[in-house]
């Protein structure tokens, strides 16, 4: 043989099938076994870079009906995953949670820079895997910033070392056990892939890829993932890849064994017909039993609530929106919500399902309840506001929501408030008022936020700032559906709130 392949997947965020349990998509995990099948298992390295335990319907029913094998580490296993490395997401659950899933895997879990998570799992930093006589040696690490969205409880006794300072420990060990040094990381680009000294976000460390780059020339392969991005190219002498999510993509990256040298980086589109169909019976029977779960019927509403366009219900506001800020003003006790409409958001029909909800709000968000002063308010609906721009007679989205990657979820919406948000202005852009008065700048106002929200400072500083009233553990989506199956039938609230005019 002649090359070897190396195939990784990346925040595939538990989506198997083809379809998103509401309508038919291009992805999935199956669709790219076609692919991965291609190449024999002594000729290929097949990789994940994390996200894989949660996001989808399946993994929230997996989550509360506890399986002896998780359907994705079943489906990784049945594949022939001979590695993987964790991403923020896997911690969503719990330590409990991760740790029985993770242990039913038969490949490596490769983790260099989370200190303590040795005591719940057998990890190991790197691995060397020898293939076709070409040593390959791959560091798992993930992105250090998780403490800043995951509740305490969640990631207690573990410690996010910094991946970049981490890699240079072992940069020494790798190069002389090694041809070819893979980096797995969970985490993407900071800056510009043309201009890796041209920051293209905030320095927070979130995603370091940039840095390794810049800090180290002994990296042949960057593997990563995080930003939901596709990326196939070469910067410095270094080849870096991200297929995406939701198993959209899967990347291969080809060595010459002749050489030991890699000659070529893509990504390969997800291809349902070629699907590898006697894999199909791995998870057949929790994904039949998931769509049981989701058919259940749990309230309805007086009409429809159908988001027809995500966007335009971001820019002027929608029923779906004030249903979830209503609920967690009642959760909470606060006077004002602030909530985010996600990519996924479809809305509700009269006859309102667990599909509905789960597909309308898919992660597992707790909240908390702030008491912040007018100032502070106004300054986080500034932050919200700089969403909308104008350009000539258009309000457009601003960049930063979109480049390099699409947050749209760090747009939030009031409820509980009347606002006006000039999109042409570069400052000041929010008028607001509480029962028609303007907001009082040294007042005392009750908030309630997410927990990714809350802890989000570097878009959202003021929460920082911000005094703690109570923090809610139930997640949204039991609130949600506590909420409807008490109320029964609930009565749509058209009520348009704020206004972006030009």
């Amino acid at each position: 043989m002649d090359k070897v392949t190396i195939l990784q997947t990346s925040d595939l965020h538990g989506y198997l099938s083809n379809h998103d349990f509401i309508n038919e998509k291009n992805w999935g995990l199956y669709s790219l076994t076609g692919h991965i099948n291609k190449y024999k298992k002594e000729e290929r390295l097949l990789l994940d870079s994390g996200d894989f335990l949660q996001g989808s319907p399946l993994t929230h029913f997996a989550f509360e009906n506890k399986q002896d094998e998780h359907p994705i580490i079943s489906l990784f296993n049945a594949i022939g995953y001979d590695g993987l490395t964790i991403g923020n997401h896997e911690f969503n659950y719990g330590l409990d949670f991760l740790a029985a899933s993770l242990s039913k895997f038969k490949g490596d879990i490769l983790s260099s820079n989370i200190k303590g998570l040795e005591n719940i799992l057998d990890i190991k930093p790197y691995k060397i895997y020898n293939k076709c006589g070409i040593k390959i040696a791959v560091i798992g690490l993930t992105t250090s910033y998780i403490p800043n969205w995951e509740q305490k409880e969640n990631i207690k006794g573990l410690e996010f070392l910094n991946p970049v300072e981490v890699y240079g420990k072992y940069e020494e060990e790798l190069k002389a056990k090694a041809d070819i040094i893979v980096v797995n990381y969970h985490g993407g680009f900071e800056c510009d892939l043309e201009d890796i000294n041209k920051a293209t976000e905030s320095l927070t460390k979130e995603n370091q890829a940039s840095e390794l780059l810049k800090k180290y020339d002994s990296i042949d392969v960057i593997l990563s993932g995080h930003q939901h991005r596709n990326i196939a190219t070469k910067i410095k002498d270094t080849f870096v890849v991200q297929p995406a999510n939701n198993g959209q993509y899967i990347s291969k990256i080809e060595i010459d064994v002749k050489s030991k040298s890699i000659v070529d980086v893509s990504l390969l589109e997800a291809d349902q017909e070629s699907t590898d169909l006697s894999l199909k019976g791995v998870t057949n029977k929790i994904e039949e039993e998931t769509e049981n779960y989701l058919d259940e019927v749990i309230g309805f509403a007086n009409e429809d609530m159908i988001v027809d366009d995500v966007a335009v219900a971001r820019r002027e506001g929608h029923s779906l929106l004030n249903l979830i800020n209503k609920v967690q003003c009642e959760a909470s006790g606060a006077m004002i919500s602030v909530a985010s409409l996600f990519d996924t958001a479809v809305g509700f029909k009269k006859e309102i399902t667990m599909r509905d909800v789960i597909a309308n709000y898919p992660y597992p968000n707790t909240f908390v309840v702030f008491q912040m002063t007018g100032k502070q308010l106004l300054s986080a609906m500034e932050v919200s506001a700089s969403y909308f721009e104008v350009d000539g007679d258009d309000i457009v989205i601003n960049d930063r929501f979109t480049t390099p990657k699409a947050q749209h979820y760090q747009y939030d919406v009031f409820y509980g408030i009347d606002y006006v948000i000039d999109a042409s202005a570069k400052e000041n852009k929010v008028k607001a008022s509480i029962d028609g008065k303007d907001i009082d700048l040294e007042g005392k106002y009750t908030v309630v936020v997410n927990n990714y929200r809350a802890t989000n400072v570097s878009w959202y500083p003021m929460y920082k700032d911000a005094k703690i009233i109570k923090e809610i553990d139930k997640n949204m989506v039991d609130l949600l559906i506590d909420y409807l199956k008490l109320k029964k039938e609930i009565e749509v609230d058209n009520y348009k709130n704020y206004k972006v005019k030009r």
